[in-house]
């Protein structure tokens, strides 16, 4: 059936990830600094009397609220210490530096896999200056802690594009197989920081089929 599009749903754990990435910094105002993805960061002064220090320079991820950020690697250790933050743009040019009691969090993830199937497409009219039969399919993943059931839990937006022209019998990828990868799922929202770019943005982070 060409207007057939997807996958079976399936869904299996495939590993357990522990991460700590995130840095919350107590009095810190990153986002009015203007602090972004791609900056520097480089921590001194830390002490070790709750772990290994982590000293270092590291790059940041995400900026998620003005005291919270994520860095790209993972940090020595999870404990809460005073150091001095130093933040800086690519060019050199200086965002923040504070010293704080700083923060560093680990995560564990439960990662999985899942694929869905037997998602119709529709022949779509074509809009202003765009060409017929495109649609959107958006796939939505929520996730709490196991825990604490009762969380508002974080969800994540993935999407792809797919063609179906019923006149012309057409469909777009041709096999009716499209796949998400990890990095593409983005956050729903972020109200601390409306311009992060791991916010959902349909226009910029739909997949479209190759070729």
């Amino acid at each position: 059936n060409l207007s057939i599009f997807g996958y079976r749903y399936d869904l299996k754990q495939t590993e357990i990830r522990v991460r700590t990435r995130r840095l919350s910094v107590v009095g810190a105002t990153f986002l009015t600094a203007g602090v972004q993805s791609g900056d520097t960061l480089v921590v001194t002064g830390d002490g070790t009397t709750r772990g290994a220090t982590r000293d270092g320079t590291y790059t940041v991820a995400r900026v998620s609220s003005e005291t919270d950020l994520e860095v790209t690697v993972d940090l020595p250790g999870d404990k809460t210490e005073p150091a001095t933050i130093t933040v800086t743009a690519p060019d050199g040019t200086a965002r923040c530096a504070l010293s704080a009691t700083v923060q560093s969090v680990t995560a564990s993830q439960f990662c999985y896999e899942f694929a869905v199937d037997n998602i119709t497409l529709a022949s779509t009219l074509a809009p202003a200056g765009g060409e017929e039969g495109w649609n959107y399919v958006q796939v939505t993943i929520g996730q709490v802690p196991q825990d604490a059931p009762l969380d508002f839990g974080e969800f994540r937006v993935g999407c792809v594009k797919a063609r179906f022209v019923r006149a012309l019998d057409l469909k777009t990828p041709g096999e009716g197989v499209m796949s998400i990868p990890e990095e593409s799922f983005k956050r729903s929202s972020n109200p601390d920081n409306p311009h992060d770019p791991e916010v959902f943005d349909p226009a910029r982070d739909c997949i479209v089929p190759s070729g």
